[in-house]
């Protein structure tokens, strides 16, 4: 009767009424009481100023304000105080709701069953315990064994469905790039979706017709045939929301200069108004090839090229076409000639070698090079000066620093134990050889 009368009602309104129950804010709720509560005004006359059901004034009113001296005592009250009232009542009741609604969702997750042995819920016959118990018939035993045989496919495709990340892929999967957030087992067993996805997983990998599937996994077909066209409009929805997604992100992307992640890219997406997870924003820019250049790793290096003149490459016997990248061309000096060692002359040319590093006799050529030693308590950094004629040292210094006076130093010990004249000095650039 109250919807009847509501909707004669509306009718005399010049409004329609279709019966369905509306969701009210808390602010129009609070301003219908405290309008019932602070005026003269009829139940009918409310509803009317406020765009509501003619009972909802009184309903609302006995539901917040239950207490009939409370009310007497709120009709003296000003609008806004009844307001201010009754919207303090309208939040605490709603609050008390969510808890409850709370309350009740824990205890049926704590009541949920565990799941049941397939073999409880799936139709047909269960697996025989006694061998007395089979049929002497072979005929009927023939009918068994392939009833078991199609059980134990059905059991296949239920793990297939629940241990893959996304269902069997196929013309009629119901679930396939679907959220696992689901649950796959309901008062143990599958659900429903779940089911249809064996089915799928049945008709597309066992060869079983979608009837047969349907009768072993215990579904409607017309079920499985909602689910399926479910599906499909659910798949249709996303592919039309991804590629009106796409211009977007390569928007942003470009006004970014393509310096953007996927991070940014959402939360520019966000302030567009355009609500989308961050997971979705990551695979569509990888569909589209959206990736920000990666970081430059290395550490630091604080060197910028030569500063001064370039020495002389005097190892350098047979120069090559790429004399340019070694930094041996162009130099501030001109080169002289070193005579070769009797090594080179003899190796040279089945060896491929270019450079010299063997000497003939003692203190004809002397390399030098900067090392730096990694120590538990910091960098240590050695200058030697090597022989070339028997590879040992002449010369070291460490220091902490890779400083001039490192190397200043270790030449002044060259000078004081160089016995006669005519050595030739190589300064290794950034490698190190010894004689073979």
């Amino acid at each position: 009767m109250d919807t009847v009368g509501n909707w004669v009602a509306a009718k005399r309104r010049g409004q329609s009424f279709d019966g369905t129950r509306r969701a009210y804010d808390a602010e129009t709720i609070a301003k219908v009481v405290a309008r019932r509560l602070t005026s003269q005004a009829t139940v009918r006359e409310i509803a009317v100023e406020f765009d509501v059901n003619d009972t909802a004034a009184l309903t609302w009113t006995k539901r917040y304000w239950p207490d009939d001296d409370d009310r007497d005592s709120a009709a003296s009250m000003t609008f806004d105080e009844a307001f201010a009232a009754t919207m303090e009542r309208v939040s605490k009741h709603r609050k008390v709701q969510r808890n409850h609604q709370q309350q009740r969702v824990d205890e049926a997750a704590d009541a949920k069953r565990p799941p049941r042995p397939v073999n409880e819920w799936l139709p047909g016959p269960g697996p025989i315990d006694d061998i007395a118990d089979l049929p002497s018939d072979m005929d009927e035993l023939k009918k068994l064994v392939v009833e078991m045989r199609d059980r134990e496919t059905v059991k296949d495709a239920i793990i297939q469905v629940l241990m893959s990340d996304g269902e069997p892929q196929g013309k009629g999967n119901v679930r396939g790039g679907e959220s696992r957030g689901k649950d796959d087992v309901r008062d143990g067993e599958l659900s429903t979706a779940a089911k249809a996805a064996v089915v799928v997983a049945l008709t597309d990998a066992h060869g079983f017709s979608i009837a047969k599937a349907c009768a072993v996994v215990g579904i409607a077909q017309s079920t499985f045939y909602y689910h399926r066209h479910t599906h499909t409009k659910v798949v249709h929805q996303r592919e039309q929301r991804r590629a009106a997604l796409k211009p977007l992100i390569l928007q942003a992307a470009a006004e970014s200069g393509q310096s953007y992640g996927y991070r940014r890219i959402h939360a520019w997406l966000k302030i567009m108004g355009h609500t989308v997870s961050e997971k979705i924003v990551r695979t569509l820019m990888e569909e589209l090839g959206c990736r920000p250049p990666a970081k430059a790793s290395g550490k630091y290096s604080s060197y910028t090229g030569e500063t001064d003149h370039k020495p002389a490459n005097l190892l350098l016997i047979a120069p090559t076409d790429n004399s340019d990248d070694d930094g041996d061309a162009d130099v501030d000096v001109a080169r002289p000639v070193v005579a070769p060692s009797q090594y080179f002359i003899d190796h040279a040319d089945a060896q491929g070698l270019t450079h010299d590093f063997h000497a003939d006799a003692p203190w004809e050529k002397i390399g030098t090079d900067v090392t730096e030693i990694h120590c538990p308590d910091g960098k240590l950094f050695l200058s030697a000066a090597i022989d070339f004629y028997d590879g040992m040292p002449i010369a070291v210094t460490m220091s902490t620093s890779p400083n001039h006076d490192l190397v200043a130093e270790m030449i002044a010990r060259i000078d004081e134990v160089k016995t006669r004249r005519g050595t030739t000095d190589h300064p290794f650039r950034s490698w190190w050889a010894l004689p073979q």
